[in-house]
């Protein structure tokens, strides 16, 4: 079965077919349970199963004979308790059966669809709060009978025992579980079958008699070989009382210790680090250190490493890609959380509880026959090659987790996106078709996030996350501050989303959201990737402006939670993006992730391979991009403009030149736009003239422009960069026709046009009309900006990117 992970909630989710939607994977739950319609069919209270399904009642929930008059038989219709793990709620509802289903493997790749009945409690819809958008419930993973591995085992009559490899968020790929037993073969040369030597050397599992969650028997911890002083037996669990020792949850997602054992632990891996540069603390981590003085290697950040002691000289070791976090571009974390009160993703008060994030890309097999789990890292009866190989692979690429989800074709797992660009031809915005489910989003190349309209039943992130932090970092002037508000009692962050056309701002919870686009090769689409992105509601009135059939914008800027952003740390890929925008009528293209950029012509074009290129500057005041222009000139001939007049003041955050694509043309301040104009209009004084035509000035009859192969023939304008280049906009980027009998000079004023898209008064604002049909590339790794000038002069266009399926 296919397993996702929720970046929003870091809940994995595991799809178990049968046309439903997912459910959220609880390690400790002992039941499944989803929302049900409203007719369905009941389970009797006097069966046996109703029996089992009541066995194991959360502590949060109160007592019930399991039953209630209904149409089941006998006039009884069992009930269950399901419950949430996240929030720790509890709700009611009838035990019911459905279909699920999924597909046999040989352990290498999917076979064919298996279907199978399993027995469900339903629940109320308000369940599903702080659960995954799109998610239907939750599947118990735990030993107890009703648990889904137990059902598989029973129904079709396999061994009791599953494999999970679970993916970490943007991991290019989704993970994996294999029901049944079976071999588990990783992708390498040679290929590498991993389960049969975990189940030559597991580890003995515990049982907990207050509830159905795995336990370990967990003797010692070290940090850099050297032991951590905890209290004696502070790890262990007591039976009698069901409380302490260390157990494993897929709903937590770090590890959290009690606080003596945290303490210990905190203070052993602070001193080993010593010498390594601090950086302020990011909730919920309390240790940070400098993302720019760690050290890199094949098994994540050089730190100390981790030893769990198992007990029989046998140690979990957690090195730096699973004991640190990398929380933004500057700070990573220690991923280890101190226990404050009772962790509701395992009751009964655990010394340990491992989360998912230590879990993450390494192999756990449960034997529920043998009461044994197997851990990858702990494979001995391999050839030492074989091992390290599996390791590495395990912490530096999804093949592994993706092996068994996938459809048997090899597909490489970090390939860029693409998407399409289309024009409006009312409101001159460009949007992209990247929103699952239908709405194109605009481009806002300033623009922090990414928001839309969300239906009225939607899941919502709590104020307290902190990526709620983060979505509430760069607000618009005109924006008040806002953090949090209210759904239905409950705390739920809310964000401020804003319209770049028209300059308004509202506020809406903060979720998730499903996008979709292509992988790419540079040349045509591949196969369909999708995404799970933060982003902010917004109210339908914040659409008024944008183009007809928009569902809301894609901040396209350097914020965290922009678009290019969260591909890049979703899929693996590069930090970089390139825009190819059409003209109105014409169909552009978005590359996410790096690569080439071809364009159709004769020969073909690969148009990244001609691009120049010039730093990108940074505002402090927001998150635009900006680049150093030194001057203007008009067909080679220097404009004299005020001192200083196009420099960027990162003190005030004012000045300077900035892209957008939210600016239809390109907007100069009034007393750098007056100089330009005259220069332009002294250059094309033999020219017919045309009346003005707002929001332009300077124009011109159009049969007076002779026509070339890069739009109507007139002066050139350069930008004159940083290091001695020019972007050169000319032809069909300088002018713009307006009607059948007139061009105008596609340049407009400051003072006179509105120019929301960008706030801090920059000096020019480079708009949409000088980018169509140039490829552009914003490179955020090198921090670079990269840019082909006018393709009409190579015969070629946006508009030949082919999007046929192409072949990988």
């Amino acid at each position: 079965m296919r397993l996702g992970k929720d970046s929003a909630t870091s809940l994995y989710t595991v799809s178990v077919g049968g046309g439903g939607a997912p459910l959220v994977v609880d390690l400790a739950g002992p039941l499944l349970w989803s929302t049900c319609p409203p007719a369905h069919r009941t389970i009797p209270c006097s069966s046996s199963v109703c029996k089992v399904a009541n066995r194991n009642r959360p502590a949060s929930c109160p007592y019930s004979d399991g039953g209630r008059p209904g149409s089941g038989d006998r006039g009884c219709s069992c009930a269950a308790y399901p419950y949430n793990p996240a929030s720790g709620q509890c709700g009611r509802g009838d035990v019911t059966a459905v279909p699920l289903a999924a597909n046999a493997t040989d352990g290498k790749n999917p076979l064919f669809p298996v279907s199978f009945s399993a027995f469900v409690s339903c629940a109320p819809g308000g369940l599903l709060a702080s659960l995954p958008s799109g998610v239907a419930g939750v599947a118990g993973m735990s030993r107890l009978p009703l648990s889904l591995p137990s059902q598989v085992a029973s129904s079709l009559k396999v061994e009791r025992q599953f494999a999970l490899c679970l993916p970490a968020s943007g991991g290019g790929g989704d993970g994996a579980a294999i029901f049944g037993g079976g071999p588990f073969q990783l992708l390498a040369a040679p290929p590498v079958e991993i389960a049969e030597g975990l189940r030559r050397n597991p580890v003995p599992l515990l049982k907990n008699p207050k509830n159905g969650a795995y336990y370990l028997r967990v003797t010692g911890i070290a940090v850099n070989l050297e032991a951590v002083p905890i209290p004696p037996r502070a790890l262990d669990l007591d039976v009698r009382r069901g409380t302490g020792g260390v157990t494993l949850s897929t709903v937590a997602p770090y590890t959290t210790l009690r606080p003596d054992v945290y303490r210990a632990l905190l203070g052993a891996f602070d001193a080993a680090t010593s010498g390594i540069p601090r950086a302020a603390a990011v909730k919920p981590f309390e240790l940070c250190y400098r993302a720019s003085a760690l050290g890199t290697t094949r098994l994540g950040f050089a730190v100390a490493n981790i030893d769990l002691a198992l007990g029989g000289g046998r140690n979990w070791t957690l090195p730096g890609g699973s004991s640190l976090v990398q929380v933004d571009e500057q700070t990573v974390c220690f991923a280890f959380l101190e226990m404050m009160g009772t962790s509701p993703a395992v009751a009964d008060s655990p010394a340990i509880v491992i989360g998912g994030f230590q879990m993450e890309n390494d192999l756990l097999l449960f034997d529920l026959e043998k009461g044994t789990l197997g851990i990858s890292s702990l494979l001995s009866g391999l050839r030492t090659g074989y091992k390290i190989a599996l390791v590495l692979s395990l912490l530096a690429t999804p093949l592994l987790c993706a092996l068994a989800a996938g459809d048997g074709q090899h597909r490489p797992p970090s390939k860029p996106i693409l998407t399409r660009l289309a024009k409006d031809p009312s409101t001159s915005l460009y949007t992209a078709s990247v929103k699952n489910g239908g709405g194109q989003l605009v481009l806002d190349l300033a623009g922090p996030l990414v928001w839309s309209t969300c239906p009225g039943q939607h899941r919502t992130i709590p104020c307290g996350a902190g990526v709620c932090t983060v979505a509430n970092r760069n607000h618009r002037p005109n924006c008040p501050y806002t953090a949090a508000g209210s759904n239905g009692g409950s705390w739920a962050c809310s964000a401020t989303a804003y319209n770049p056309s028209s300059g308004q701002c509202g506020y809406g919870d903060l979720t998730t959201v499903q996008l979709s686009a292509n992988a790419t090769d540079g040349k045509n689409p591949l196969f369909q990737v999708w995404l799970s992105a933060v982003a902010s509601c917004a109210p339908q009135p914040l659409l008024g402006s944008l183009p007809a059939g928009a569902a809301g914008v894609a901040g396209l800027s350097r914020a965290p939670l922009s678009l290019p952003l969260q591909v890049a740390g979703q899929l693996k890929v590069e930090k970089k993006f390139a825009l190819c925008l059409p003209t109105a009528g014409d169909v552009g293209a978005a590359i996410f992730g790096g690569g080439p950029f071809w364009l159709q012509a004769a020969p073909p074009q690969q148009v990244s391979d001609r691009l120049r290129y010039t730093p990108l500057l940074k505002n402090p005041k927001n998150t635009a991009y900006y680049i150093g222009v030194t001057g203007v000139a008009v067909n080679s001939v220097q404009v004299p403009l005020p001192p200083g007049a196009l420099s960027l003041s990162a003190r005030q955050g004012t000045g300077g030149v900035a892209v957008s694509t939210a600016t239809p043309y390109t907007a100069l301040r009034s007393d750098i736009y007056r100089p330009v104009r005259d220069a332009f209009a002294a250059a094309t004084a033999g020219l017919a003239r045309a009346p003005a035509a707002g929001p332009f000035d300077l124009c011109y009859q159009k049969s007076a422009l002779p026509p070339t192969r890069i739009g109507p023939y007139t002066a050139s304008v350069d930008l004159m960069l940083a290091g001695g280049q020019n972007w050169t906009i000319v032809g069909a980027s300088a002018v713009v026709e307006v009607s059948q009998e007139a061009a105008c000079f596609a340049f407009v004023d400051m003072g006179a046009t509105a120019a929301p898209a960008v706030d801090h008064s920059p000096a020019v604002i480079i708009g949409g009309h000088q980018m169509e049909d140039n490829l552009v590339v914003f490179d955020l790794e090198k921090w670079q900006f990269g840019f082909s000038g006018l393709l009409l002069g190579t015969m070629t266009r946006c508009g030949n990117f082919d999007f046929s399926i192409g072949s990988q």
